[in-house]
């Protein structure tokens, strides 16, 4: 069957008189672009804007039917304007629910704050400040139902976010309702944020053997019940190091970010040991320095991860502060495989900032956080070209070293 004439009965099975659409179909056919290759449309309108779309599907029915999949397939409803009209999407989800099975990437709230168009714009931002009071009236059990009822449907897809989960605290059985939803899913992307209650997720994560990436955002969060045979085939991890040492060993994991607790002053020589287990192995690791201005403490640090991820070929230490230069080039020539190093929000050898830039080995450019005069700047960018040089001759596998600014 031809693609226009599998669309013309797409069509008549969903408008009536059929014979009309049929007419009207066919009129669009003598169109020069509607005749251009689907594969050529689809070329086109990657260089339009996000803006274009809704209003290109309105110009004719071919159109409408090639692109509504693409403006559904990554819902990005994060911030500002596109989380307060997120109600607005899901009441057309509702209304339109041959739409749900486009979706590809969801990131978003599970209950969208009331938002209506004009005068009701700033009630909902009001509204959406007040933590409480959007745990108690806005979460209300016909519009969570309505919510589950969506998710149920959208089995295709693949990079989930609940983005208020850590708003959960005044529901605990909200999690509940939706692990049916989330585990009908395939998943290769997760993001868990849920605070304030002690939640089991080990049966959502059962049930997403193909996931690569996941993130666990809060501590409060229980792994009981994960066995290995979970997640086989996770390569990134995003987590604190307690949660790290429960689900890297015997899975392949290659990239780990560890999240900063402020109770884990210092690395935890048997979980890092646990990190090892890894069939990956770890070859990028991230993770804070707690203390950096401690010489011993960044020491110690860096030695246990060279100890236990000798196969590490890219770090980025967040320093947050102060950081010893003579200790750095201490410590990291013993890392054999180090192929790029970033220092995020680090402060060198008492300078007040630091540069946020691609290495050069002449003179960095410097992203200042502060008015600096020409003579602390000069001294930053010696000290970052310095130091950089000494990283490159000591490291001969040392591509790439970058340095972000902390403000004092």
């Amino acid at each position: 069957m031809s693609f226009w004439r599998r669309k013309q009965m797409e069509i008549s099975d969903e408008t009536s008189p059929s014979t009309t659409v049929t007419q009207e179909f066919d009129a669009q056919r003598d169109s020069k672009f509607v005749n251009l290759p689907e594969d050529v449309h689809l070329a086109i309108i990657a260089f339009f804007d996000e803006g274009s779309i809704p209003s290109l599907i309105r110009t004719c029915k071919y159109l409408r039917h090639t692109l509504e999949p693409i403006l559904y397939r990554h819902l990005i409803l994060v911030g500002g304007e596109r989380y307060l009209r997120s109600g607005l999407l899901h009441g057309t989800l509702s209304a339109r629910p041959d739409l749900i099975p486009y979706i590809y990437t969801y990131h978003g709230p599970i209950i969208p704050p009331h938002y209506v168009n004009g005068s009701s714009r700033q009630a909902a931002i009001e509204r959406a400040k007040n933590l409480r009071t959007r745990g108690r009236n806005l979460y209300d059990s016909a519009r969570a139902a309505r919510v589950v009822g969506i998710f149920l449907q959208a089995v295709n897809i693949r990079d989930l976010y609940f983005t208020d989960g850590h708003r959960w605290i005044d529901d605990p059985g909200r999690w509940d309702r939706l692990q049916d939803a989330v585990s009908n899913m395939s998943l290769d992307k997760l993001v868990l944020e849920i605070e304030g209650l002690p939640s089991y997720v080990a049966p959502v994560l059962r049930a997403q053997p193909n996931l690569t990436d996941l993130t666990i955002k809060h501590g409060s969060i229980r792994l009981g019940g994960l066995v290995e045979s979970d997640i086989p085939k996770l390569v990134s991890l995003k987590s604190t190091l307690g949660h790290a040492a429960l689900i890297v060993p015997g899975r392949p994991v290659e990239n780990l970010h560890l999240i900063c607790v402020t109770s884990e002053q210092s690395l935890d020589e048997y979980w890092v040991k646990q990190l090892a287990l890894s069939t990956g192995p770890i070859r990028k690791f991230t993770m804070t320095l707690h203390s950096p201005s401690n010489d011993d403490l960044v020491r110690d640090t860096l030695r246990t991860i060279r100890s236990y991820l000798s196969s590490m070929e890219h770090l980025t230490l967040k320093v947050r502060g102060r950081i010893s230069a003579a200790v750095l080039l201490e410590e990291i020539p013993a890392f054999q495989h180090l192929r790029t190093l970033h220092f995020l929000e680090a402060c060198l050898l008492g300078s007040l900032v630091s540069t946020s830039t691609e290495q050069s080995t002449s003179s960095p450019s410097i992203a200042w956080p502060t008015p600096m005069d020409q003579s602390q700047r000069r001294e930053v960018i010696n000290s970052i070209v310095d130091i950089n040089r000494q990283f490159r001759a000591a490291c001969p596998g040392l591509v790439d070293v970058r340095w972000t600014a902390y403000d004092l």
